[in-house]
C-alpha cells in the first residue's frame, strides 16, 4: 500500500514541472507569487481555503481596531462584522471558520517531512 506521503511529494515534484513549463509559455518568472497564482488559476487552491485563510487573518487584524475600556481585549462580533464586509462569504461562516482555527491551517509535519 502506497502511503500518502509518498503521494504528497510526487504530486509537489510533479506541479513544480507543470509550474516550471506554464511558467515558460506565460513568459513569467518562477516566483512564490507566480507559483501562488498557478496553484489558485489550476484550482490547487479552492477559493473556500483561500476565505478561510482570510477571514482568519483579517479578523486578527480587526480585533485590536475594536477595542473599548469596557472591553480590552475588543468586541468579537464587530471585528467579524468587519471581515464580513472585506468578503464574499457571510457572517455565520466566518464564525464557524474562526471556531475551527485550531485544526484547520496548522502544520501537519507527517504530511510532508
Amino acid at each position: 500500500m502506497v502511503k500518502q506521503t509518498a503521494c504528497n511529494k510526487d504530486f509537489a515534484s510533479r506541479v513544480l514541472v507543470k509550474f516550471k513549463k506554464w511558467c515558460l509559455k506565460k513568459g513569467k518568472h518562477p516566483t512564490q507569487e507566480n507559483l501562488l497564482g498557478f496553484l489558485i488559476r489550476h484550482s490547487f487552491i479552492d477559493e473556500v481555503n483561500i476565505n478561510r485563510f482570510l477571514s482568519l487573518e483579517y479578523y486578527a487584524e480587526e480585533l485590536p481596531k475594536t477595542v473599548t475600556p469596557k472591553n480590552k481585549r475588543g468586541v468579537k462580533l464587530r471585528a467579524v462584522w468587519a471581515v464580513e464586509d472585506k468578503l464574499p462569504i457571510k457572517e455565520r461562516q466566518i464564525k464557524t471558520n474562526l471556531c475551527h482555527h485550531t485544526t484547520t491551517f496548522r502544520d501537519k509535519p507527517l504530511k510532508f517531512p
